[in-house]
C-alpha cells in the first residue's frame, strides 16, 4: 500500500474498534459514551385573529330639489288652479306668488298646495307663478289662464222685487258681512273628492251669466241656480264647517260653509236652516230646504263657490278633485 492508504485504513481502524469497545462497555475505566438523539419540537404559531372589514356606509339618497307644479285643467275665466310644491325644503311658511297676489300654501303630507281663484273678468293670457319657502324662491312655471264665453240674459222682475235692489245700505251691510266671512282662512282641508251637487234639479242659470234686470247694466251672475220644488233638501256639496247660517236682506236664509285653504261655499233663498254655525257637517248632510227668500223670482237654490274671496264657478268642484 502506498504511505497515504495505509494512513486513511488505520484511521478508519481506530474508530472501528472505539465504536466497538462503545457499545460493549469496552474495558474497565473506559467511560461510557450515551449518544442523544433530539427530535425539534416545530414551533407552532399563535392563531391569528381574522379581521373582519367595517362595512362601508350607504351613500345617503341625493335630495330631489323642490318642484312647482300646476293643476291647470280648470284655468278659465271664473275658474282656478292648484299649486303645489313638491320635494320642499324645511319651511315654516310658503307662499305662492300670481297676478300681484301672494297665497298662503298649506302643508299636506310631503307637499304644500294653495288654490287659486280666478275672476270672470281675468285677462286671458301666461302668467308666472312663483314660489317662496320662508321668503326664498324655490322654484316657478308659468300657467295659460283661458277665456270664457258667457252668454248674456235680460230679466224682468216685479216691481216689488226690483225694489230691493234701491237699498244701498242693506246691499252694502250684506256685502261687508260676506266680504268678512270668505276672507278667513282655515289652515286645514276639509274636503275630499270630487263635490256633489248641493240639490236634485236643472240649472236655470249658469255661473258667469251676464244678466240684466229690469233693462239695467250687465253683471256676471255670482252662482249657479239650481231649480228645485219648494221644501226640496239641500246638502252640503263638501265636508267642513259652517260658518254663517243666518237670513240676509238679497240672498234670503243663508248657509256658508267653511272647507278649508280658503274655499267656502254659499247656499242661498232657502226656506228653512237646518244647522246652525259651528256645527260640523259632512259631503251629502242636509243643511236646509229650498225656498225663494231674498231677492229671488221663484223657489230655487242659489249655490255659491268662493275661494280667497273670488267667486268662481261651483260646478267645476264636481267634475274632478281637486287635492293636492
Amino acid at each position: 500500500m502506498v504511505p497515504s492508504a495505509r494512513a486513511a485504513f488505520s484511521l478508519l481502524l481506530t474508530f472501528v474498534l472505539l465504536l466497538v469497545a462503545a457499545c460493549s462497555g469496552g474495558s474497565e475505566g473506559a467511560p461510557n459514551v450515551d449518544i442523544v438523539i433530539r427530535t425539534a419540537t416545530p414551533t407552532v404559531p399563535p392563531p391569528t385573529a381574522t379581521v373582519t372589514p367595517s362595512p362601508s356606509p350607504s351613500p345617503s339618497p341625493t335630495p330631489q330639489p323642490a318642484s312647482v307644479r300646476l293643476v291647470r285643467g280648470l284655468a278659465v275665466q271664473g275658474g282656478l288652479f292648484l299649486v303645489r310644491l313638491v320635494n320642499p325644503p324645511p319651511a315654516q311658511e310658503v307662499h305662492a306668488l300670481f297676478a300681484g297676489g301672494s297665497y298662503p300654501m298649506l302643508a299636506d303630507g310631503d307637499r304644500w298646495f294653495a288654490v287659486i281663484g280666478l275672476r270672470t273678468d281675468f285677462p286671458p293670457g301666461d302668467y308666472p307663478v312663483e314660489v317662496l319657502a320662508d321668503g326664498d324662491s324655490v322654484g316657478s312655471t308659468v300657467l295659460n289662464v283661458a277665456p270664457t264665453n258667457f252668454p248674456q240674459e235680460n230679466i224682468e222682475l216685479p216691481p216689488d222685487t226690483a225694489g230691493l235692489l234701491s237699498d244701498a245700505a242693506a246691499i252694502e251691510k250684506e256685502n261687508n258681512l260676506l266680504a268678512s266671512v270668505y276672507g278667513g282662512y282655515t289652515g286645514a282641508r276639509f274636503w275630499s273628492g270630487a263635490w256633489v251637487m248641493p240639490a236634485q234639479g236643472p240649472v236655470t242659470n249658469s255661473f258667469g251669466l251676464l244678466r240684466s234686470i229690469n233693462g239695467g247694466a250687465y253683471f256676471p251672475h255670482s252662482g249657479t241656480d239650481i231649480a228645485a220644488e219648494p221644501g226640496s233638501p239641500v246638502v252640503a256639496t263638501a265636508g267642513g264647517r259652517v260658518v254663517l247660517a243666518a237670513k240676509l236682506y238679497l240672498r234670503g236664509k243663508s248657509v256658508v260653509i267653511d272647507h278649508g285653504a280658503g274655499v267656502f261655499s254659499g247656499y242661498h233663498h232657502l226656506s228653512k236652516l237646518q244647522v246652525t254655525e259651528g256645527d260640523e257637517v259632512g259631503q251629502g248632510q242636509q243643511i236646509g230646504l229650498v225656498g225663494s227668500s231674498g231677492l229671488a223670482s221663484g223657489p230655487h237654490l242659489h249655490w255659491e263657490v268662493r275661494i280667497g274671496g273670488v267667486l268662481v264657478d261651483p260646478v267645476l268642484w264636481t267634475l274632478r278633485p281637486v287635492e293636492p
